[in-house]
């Protein structure tokens, strides 16, 4: 078990700490370039990052323009979406019972056209 700790540790980490990423895709009927940037965490009683900083807008919005610039274009028609969850639920039998802000996550979405 001593040798599989590292692993299952490192595992868990990346599990828990949440990810920043920007996808750009083109449409194949029409040519349209689209831009989606997301990031997503964890929080201990929804106040407390796990690992990582906190998941705002900004942070979604600096990458999704920065890799738009890269790209050579400007993001329009933005769309966004925020997420917040409360991930820990006791299962009993037909239903379960959340337990409030022990364990959240929270996701931050924003996506629009490149032109």
């Amino acid at each position: 078990m001593n040798k599989w700790l590292p692993l299952l540790l490192a595992w868990a980490t990346l599990c828990v700490s949440g990810c920043l990423s920007v996808e750009v895709s083109t449409s194949e009927t029409c040519g349209t370039r689209h831009i989606a940037a997301s990031d997503y965490g964890w929080k201990l009683f929804n106040c407390i990052p796990l690992f990582r900083r906190d998941i705002t807008m900004h942070r979604v919005q600096e990458a999704l323009t920065a890799e738009a610039a890269r790209q050579g274009a400007v993001a329009t028609d933005l769309v966004y979406h925020n997420e917040d969850s409360v991930m820990l639920d006791i299962p009993l039998v037909g239903f379960s019972i959340p337990i409030p802000y022990v364990l959240c996550y929270k996701e931050v979405q924003l996506s629009g056209v490149l032109k």
